[in-house]
């Protein structure tokens, strides 16, 4: 467009034929007079309906409001209560104690103050004549053939 600013600017004097003849290359001005032709797959009485419209709505063809509708009032109160809601958690965020620089000092004092677990099983004085038993019982298993 740089190139042709003078054919394309309003003020500069519009040169009707060059204009013309641009148009006329893009297919925009029929040459020859004739009709533009119509699509030929078109339902005529679609293309009846859409050459002829009808009439506008009027106001009492719009239906009436649903009754489950919110009013304005009840919008506005569900947003505020929303914000309130939001607002609320931003000061228990901000009321959060910050979080802790030293882990290694909490670890090793949560590692102090800990005990070992309770032991699983306790021993019991005749564990020695239970496994004897066992061995007694026990016996080689058979040779494979």
């Amino acid at each position: 467009m740089n190139g042709f600013a003078g054919e394309f600017s309003m003020t500069m004097p519009r040169r009707p034929a060059r204009i013309a003849a641009v148009f006329a290359g893009l297919g925009l001005i029929a040459s020859s007079g004739a009709a533009l032709a119509q699509p030929t797959n078109l339902d005529p009485d679609m293309v009846s309906r859409a050459e002829h419209p009808s009439g506008y709505p009027t106001f009492a063809s719009i239906p009436p409001l649903p009754k489950d509708v919110r009013t304005s009032a009840a919008w506005k109160a569900a947003v505020v209560r929303t914000r309130l809601a939001g607002a609320h958690v931003q000061r228990l965020a901000d009321n959060l104690p910050p979080p802790a620089a030293d882990t290694e000092g909490w670890a090793a004092d949560a590692r102090a103050k800990a005990s070992p677990p309770a032991a699983v099983t306790t021993h019991a004085e005749d564990d020695a004549a239970l496994i004897a038993a066992m061995r007694a019982r026990a016996s080689a298993p058979s040779r494979p053939k």
